[in-house]
């Protein structure tokens, strides 16, 4: 099943809205909250009230137990957190609790919703909501709104995006004020499914821990050293930096081919050198596209010698599409005079290998 073409439009050339379920939101409070998270996450922690940053929890073998991003908000923190170990994350950094410290972790999954607005004009919605001055938000800062939602510009999809911790009986009145604003500058906010969404974050090369995220991958062989700090020595840190050193380390690649295939072993002369953990349709061009893992020696775009099920396939540099999001200015640009905007050919869109 592939994402619907007139949903992806929508977030390629517009923006939309997506209520994100597979999110859950978790607050860590107490005097060692801080101390608790410094352990147990990958990334440093070093935030200023407002700031926000992206990280992982790790499996013992490397492997991502959950994708998530730290906001912090006056000395509490809350955590976003998707992928197969985010429902027992509340029970993981509870156990990782130390004896004697004060830490408060609790689920709000249930009394909290996630809103995505994502697309390049999502500033221009989100402006006419809340005024022109959250236009100037820096990337991974939120700010708290009218009635307590947190609203958190991270681009989580590769397109300019915003995410919105709102309370659950909130939620759909933000959704109505947000297409409101949006039919008030002339832009109608559309839908994006959660298929449009993963697909999405294949053709801009976003890690999707519901997806590539569950494979036997660790962090590091899933192109997600940016998140790891080389300081720390918590879960799973050890056994990414073995396999390193041993040099049996793989690494992912996005390429595309010309025809589909159920296929998942990649050949290089016939001999087994990796797997494919994504192949979709692509929705901007010919033939489809796709992420594998292949040996470290390997992974560089221009390849045209592998081989998915006798299918020729090429590896290509991300992102596979031309982002309408770093062409559009928010200080200049709006979307009913779109047409204006100077935006290059998709050259991405040709480059599938010829049978």
């Amino acid at each position: 099943m592939s994402a619907p073409p007139s949903q992806m439009e929508s977030l390629r050339t517009g923006a939309a809205l997506s209520r994100q379920e597979e999110t859950r939101v978790v607050r860590v409070g107490g005097e060692h909250a801080w101390d608790l998270l410094d352990r147990e996450v990958t990334c440093d922690l070093y935030l200023r009230d407002g700031q926000a940053r992206p990280g992982l929890l790790l499996h013992r073998d490397g492997r991502v137990a959950a994708d998530l991003t730290v906001l912090c908000a006056d000395e509490t923190f809350w955590l976003l957190l998707s992928g197969e170990g985010a429902a027992s994350a509340v029970d993981r950094l509870g156990d990782a609790a130390h004896a004697g410290e004060a830490v408060e972790v609790i689920d709000l999954t249930g009394d909290l919703a996630v809103i995505g607005l994502d697309g390049p004009f999502a500033w221009e919605a989100l402006a006419a909501h809340a005024g022109r001055g959250v236009i100037g938000l820096p990337l991974l800062s939120f700010f708290t709104m009218d009635g307590g939602t947190l609203c958190l510009r991270d681009g989580r999809l590769g397109e300019y995006g915003y995410r919105f911790v709102a309370s659950a009986a909130h939620a759909t009145a933000l959704e109505d004020a947000l297409r409101d604003a949006g039919d008030r500058v002339r832009l109608p906010l559309g839908a994006a499914s959660l298929l449009t969404r993963q697909a999405a974050m294949l053709e801009n090369h976003v890690f999707c821990a519901d997806l590539e995220g569950r494979s036997d991958l660790d962090a590091g062989e899933l192109q997600l050293g940016w998140r790891l700090s080389a300081d720390k020595a918590g879960p799973g840190m050890a056994a990414i930096r073995e396999r390193h050193t041993a040099g049996t380390a793989r690494r992912t690649v996005t390429f595309r081919t010309a025809r589909h295939t159920t296929d998942r072993g990649i050949a290089l002369d016939g001999a087994p050198v990796g797997q494919v953990l994504r192949l979709e349709p692509c929705l901007h061009g010919p033939g489809f596209v796709g992420l594998g893992a292949v040996p470290e020696r390997m992974a560089h775009p221009g390849i045209s010698s592998l081989h998915v099920g006798g299918v020729p396939m090429l590896t290509v540099s991300p992102p596979l599409v031309a982002n309408r999001s770093l062409y559009v200015n928010a200080q200049h640009h709006r979307y009913a005079a779109r047409d204006e905007i100077r935006f290059p050919a998709d050259a991405a869109t040709s480059r599938a290998p010829r049978e």
